[in-house]
């Protein structure tokens, strides 16, 4: 590719600004430019020493890495753009997002530089070694003792992070369409977790403030095992739409049991959200039934006397997000602002370094400040936050 400028000046602030600090001699021939462009990539991308693959997906593959000027472990996102459709336009958007976004329950990027003749776009971010909500089900769903099973207490300091984070998106006016097990990232200390993967996040139309709950995006599904009725059936998606997403993968780490059993395609996810009814009562058959009776086991946690408090809470605030009608579901601010959440969350940063040390007040009251926000834009009067 050509890089196009005026002169010696332009040409030494393009490579600059791309990383490249070499000294040129004007006058450069293109294939000699081209040579310092691609060495300079090059060099960049051997500042990392890649150490193990985390996941593999159709376009992007996640390295585990070391920087080697200083050590640090971190993760390395490489998108091959020759398999995205509109591949400039969705990348710049997700690294756009990334750039943009700063909390300390969604993932933010540290680098990111791209190789243009082999169209490839590399993206450095923080790691979380623990793996993914999705491996920590995984294990537990095939340990043989009950040690090696997350506890409900882990499964409830990992459901109000999420809700922390996603209530910071949809403020901020972003929707991220793919909430699900895989997506949301736990460190190795398996306490702290963030939300990854912005890659199908969208804003939401409109200037603000956000989010606007009947504000919506037109797109299509991205994982149908979690996506929600109105996604499936109609391609719509509203913040409310990530609440369900949360529902279902939090049902699937409280039980280890996903909510609609075996999808195999969106044919399945489309059929079970239509027959989906969380009123029915009673002994119930067939996979979309299983859904109602899995719900029916949640009622049963939340009222045993042998529960935990943290149990007795989620089993009670999940089917609230699986409500088939959106309109019907919580915001993620009002779930988030509620006790249990807001002392635990507080609780989480502080116990964990998530916030620096002395800055969690701080934290906490911007957070309470966003809440309040996002309430009253939700049409729900403002009240006294706890903590």
């Amino acid at each position: 590719r050509q890089l196009l400028a005026s002169g010696e000046g332009e040409i030494r602030e393009k490579l600059r600004a791309k990383g490249i600090c070499d000294y040129l001699i004007h006058p450069l021939s293109l294939d000699s430019l081209s040579k310092v462009v691609s060495e300079a990539v090059q060099r960049r991308l051997e500042e990392y020493l890649l150490l193990d693959i985390l996941g593999r997906g159709a376009t992007a593959c996640v390295h585990k890495a070391k920087r080697l000027r200083d050590n640090e472990t971190i993760a390395l996102k490489e998108i091959n753009m020759r398999r995205l459709k509109n591949a400039n336009e969705e990348i710049e958007r997700e690294l756009r997002l990334l750039r943009e976004l700063s909390w300390p329950t969604v993932v933010f990027t540290l680098d990111t530089w791209e190789n243009r003749s082999e169209q490839l776009r590399y993206v450095v971010m923080p790691l979380l070694d623990g793996g993914s909500l999705l491996h920590r089900i995984e294990a537990a769903r095939g340990a043989e003792s009950e040690e090696v099973q997350h506890s409900v207490e882990l499964v409830a300091d990992w459901y109000v992070q999420t809700l922390h984070g996603l209530a910071y998106l949809h403020w901020r006016g972003v929707v991220h369409r793919d909430i699900k097990p895989g997506n949301l990232l736990i460190a190795e200390d398996s306490r702290l977790l963030q939300i990854g993967d912005l890659g199908s996040a969208m804003l939401l139309p409109g200037t603000g403030p956000f989010p606007n709950p009947h504000a919506k995006v037109a797109a299509p599904v991205t994982s149908p095992s979690y996506a929600s009725p109105e996604a499936l059936l109609e391609e719509t998606h509203f913040a409310a739409s990530d609440l369900w997403c949360v529902g279902v993968s939090f049902f699937e780490a409280l039980t280890l049991h996903p909510i609609f059993p075996d999808v195999q395609s969106m044919a399945e996810a489309q059929d079970h959200v239509r027959a989906f009814d969380p009123s029915m009562a009673g002994p119930t058959n067939g996979a979309t039934n299983y859904a109602v009776a899995a719900l029916s086991t949640l009622n049963q946690l939340r009222c045993s006397s042998s529960s935990s408090p943290a149990a007795v809470e989620l089993a009670g605030e999940l089917p609230e997000l699986v409500r088939p009608d959106w309109m019907q579901r919580p915001t993620a601010s009002g779930i988030a602002s509620r006790y249990f959440c807001m002392k635990r969350i507080k609780t989480i940063l502080k116990e964990t370094g998530a916030v620096p040390k002395g800055m969690v007040s701080t934290h906490m009251e911007d957070y309470k400040a966003l809440l309040k926000q996002s309430q009253a834009l939700a049409g729900v009067q403002s009240m006294n936050l706890p903590l």
